[in-house]
């Protein structure tokens, strides 16, 4: 036995036709039907749309012109992105990276403090010692420098929400680690292995 046909297209579905919010407002106006979100029973039910009535819309001269102005809509709205990520990127690249330079037996009892003290450890017990392993003290101590004598959480949080955040901070996060390898050459190889990560 076939099975039956579809009878209605989900939002989802027109957006992937090329419609946009403002095409189905305009064209179709409200659902023909509503089921429950079977992902999120709590959610907003999904907008049904019965293909009649798309396919109708769809095959108007006024419904062409709307959907050629959409995606030069969204064309220049993806060069827009794609320039906007790229001047982030290069802020990044020149923004001045500033690193406190403290003793390595400093920055390593400092490091051992910040790791036994964040939240995280003190609910797991899990604790830093003198005499764990060089590779583990390494990489806190890194950490440490990362988050505590530089002042990258505080460019981090200038990204928040601009277009390219990710690419920039990336970027920002290699800029540190290689500031760090040069100025404790100690932690150099640590510093390179975060880097790749």
């Amino acid at each position: 036995m076939d099975a039956p046909q579809p009878t209605h297209f989900m939002k989802a579905t027109l957006k992937e036709r090329g419609w946009t919010d403002a095409m189905i407002k305009r064209f179709l106006g409200a659902p023909d039907s509503t089921k429950t979100n079977p992902r999120y029973r709590s959610g907003s039910p999904m907008c049904l749309y019965a293909i009649e009535r798309v396919l109708t819309a769809e095959g108007s001269p006024d419904f062409d012109a709307a959907k050629a102005k959409a995606a030069t809509r969204s064309a220049a709205s993806t060069v827009r992105a794609d320039k906007a990520r790229v001047e982030l990127v290069r802020t990044i690249e020149t923004v001045e990276i500033r690193i406190e330079h403290l003793d390595i037996d400093e920055v390593r009892s400092c490091a051992i403090d910040s790791y036994n003290h964040a939240p995280k450890r003190e609910r797991d017990g899990r604790h830093a010692t003198p005499d764990a392993s060089p590779s583990f003290l390494d990489r806190i101590a890194v950490n440490f420098i990362r988050h505590e004598l530089a002042d990258y959480d505080g460019i981090i949080a200038q990204l928040g929400g601009r277009i390219g955040k990710r690419e920039a901070y990336r970027t920002l996060r290699r800029r540190v680690l290689a500031e760090i390898a040069r100025l404790y050459p100690i932690l150099a190889d640590a510093a390179r292995a975060q880097g790749r990560r």
